[in-house]
């Protein structure tokens, strides 16, 4: 649930849900360190899929007004694997599958109630 996602908010133990789907980014972050990696923790423990478009499953893109250049969204700044605006030489494209299309991350599906369960040993009847 919602309330399960904003447990884990910090760079420690970091998930976050897009479209329904949730993923533990905390190894991911274990690996990156630094300025690309600040939007997503601060989205930690929240949905970010309004940073996503819904038919593609990949990050928004828009047009830059003052390069006139297709660019990809970034509402709280470039994060791990988002290539810069421009070209330059600094940047890996080495890294293989991006997060959010690694299935190393996707832990499972978003669930919007919680249902009890009791279990009962048959034999002893044991709750």
């Amino acid at each position: 649930t919602d309330a399960d996602i904003a447990k884990h908010n910090s760079s420690h133990d970091c998930w976050v849900s897009f479209f329904g789907r949730v993923y533990d980014l905390t190894p991911l972050l274990a690996e990156y360190d630094g300025p690309l990696a600040t939007p997503i923790i601060e989205a930690a423990g929240s949905d970010i899929s309004f940073w996503f478009d819904e038919a593609t499953g990949q990050p928004k893109t828009h047009v830059d007004p003052s390069t006139g250049l297709e660019e990809i969204y970034c509402p709280w700044g470039r994060y791990i694997h988002v290539p810069p605006q421009g070209p330059e030489s600094g940047w890996a494209t080495n890294f293989g599958t991006p997060w959010w299309d690694d299935r190393r991350y996707y832990i499972g599906l978003r669930s919007s109630s919680t249902r009890k369960v009791t279990i009962v040993n048959l034999l002893t009847k044991q709750k």
